[in-house]
């Protein structure tokens, strides 16, 4: 890394500053550095690397790009937001959202990069969680497709050890060729340098001290780009990435736990007494009634243990489950399994300590669980359907006439596009 910047870098950035305001307003906070840490261009939030090699390499255009690449990284608040996950799947899933907002800002996206339209309105943690996914699920292919190949080899093994008498060995049978790897198998280098190529510019993680100091640093970033978003306005010139886009992407995630127990403590009726004073109202200098549990609260958890739901999934409903009953949100919890049929039906109290074992592992119907509900709970105070989201019976589902919670597991984008098929109820994605 040195400190001297290479000519073409400050013009670069001088051009986008006059044809793009909004980015090139935003790319003068960051400090420029030439660097060789990669190929392309990389920032942390504070400084922009450049690679000596990518400027003398590609033209105007695609320089352009990539400044505006790595400045959209730092708007959307990309250094802070990784967490513990892994990150090269992080700088993956960021340059996804990042292009197409480019693409949308009037940018010539290069064929190569990460700009895949099913993305588009997501945030990187929705994505990062839909590559994530995908990831696992083509492992897992990998795998059993190994496992396959490994018994095919196996029983060829076995066969040309039964050779005849005299007979001669078969070229191609036996012991397979030593030193020459399968075409596509085990070359987890192949993939990296696929990923390396498709790359315009890395986002790393924020050198910050502290949670205030990333706090402030963020903090920072939103003025900025509420004074680029205006400063566009006002010379009125076009390109850019609207505030409201910005905003939207850089909304804080709600813990969907706690979205989860807002729901259900919000469904237990309550009843107002004397008996009781209000502290709130108190607190402000006049009496009020207070509040009391009007009913025994109950609850119905229908979970979906059809074989598309994994045992972690389950796991973690359980975990939910107990956690709900053990601080009171819930007074008597009536625990509902289907696929596609009602399998198991269990109810719980408050101190009794819940232990699942998953019934059925078929296919998915939603209808059972709600027609059980209406026969034998109908003054239940709210239901939380544990899913996948993916079922065939949509269009046979009536209002139950109560609150309703989707707690929906598995791909973001596959459970957005079930959920549009629902007529009723709220949705939180696990």
């Amino acid at each position: 890394m040195t400190t001297h910047v290479d000519p073409r870098v400050v013009v670069a950035r001088s051009q986008l500053v006059i044809g793009q305001p909004f980015f090139g307003s935003l790319a003068l906070r960051l400090k420029l550095t030439m660097s060789d840490y990669n190929k392309t261009m990389w920032t942390d939030g504070v400084t922009l690397g450049v690679s000596p090699e990518f400027m003398s390499k590609h033209p105007e255009a695609i320089i352009l790009f990539a400044f505006a690449h790595e400045v959209l990284h730092c708007a959307l608040e990309h250094p802070w937001r990784r967490g513990n996950r892994d990150a090269d799947l992080w700088n993956i899933a960021c340059d996804y959202v990042v292009n197409l907002l480019l693409k949308a800002a009037g940018f010539a996206v290069p064929d190569w990069c990460y700009c895949d339209p099913r993305f588009r309105g997501m945030d990187a943690e929705s994505v990062y969680k839909c590559l994530l996914i995908e990831q696992q699920q083509k492992q897992k292919q990998q795998q059993k497709q190994g496992t396959a190949d490994q018994g095919k080899q196996d029983q060829g093994n076995q066969g040309a050890g039964k050779s005849q008498p005299g007979s001669k060995p078969q070229a191609g049978k036996g012991e397979p060729d030593k030193g020459k790897p399968t075409a596509g198998k085990g070359q987890g280098k192949g993939s990296a340098a696929d990923s390396d190529k498709r790359q315009i510019g890395e986002v790393r993680d924020a050198q910050t001290t502290s949670e205030a100091t990333a706090a402030e640093k963020r903090v920072e970033w939103s003025v900025a780009v509420t004074q680029a978003a205006n400063l566009t306005k006002t010379f009125g010139t076009a390109g850019g990435v609207s505030k409201e886009v910005i905003d939207d992407l850089n909304k804080p995630r709600v813990d969907w736990r706690a979205q989860l127990r807002r729901f259900v403590d919000a469904s237990r009726e309550r009843a107002y007494t004397w008996s009781t004073i209000n502290r709130r109202t108190w607190a402000a200098g006049f009496v009020a009634p207070g509040s009391v549990p009007d009913s025994i609260h109950t609850v119905v958890w229908c979970t979906d243990t059809s074989s598309s739901v994994d045992t972690e999934a389950l796991q973690q409903n359980r975990a939910e489950l107990q956690a709900a009953l053990d601080e009171g949100a819930i007074d008597r919890l009536v625990y509902i399994q289907c696929d596609t049929r009602v399998t198991h039906v269990a109810v719980f109290e408050k101190g009794e300590q819940i232990k699942l074992t998953a019934y059925g592992r078929g296919g998915t119907a939603f209808k059972p669980a709600f027609d059980w509900i209406l026969e034998n709970e109908p003054d239940a105070s709210a239901i939380v359907y544990f899913t996948d989201m993916c079922t065939s019976d949509w269009s046979e589902l009536v209002d139950p006439g109560v609150p309703v919670m989707w707690a929906a597991y598995g791909h973001p984008m596959k459970i957005r596009q079930q959920f549009d098929r629902a007529t009723f109820g709220e949705l939180i994605e696990l």
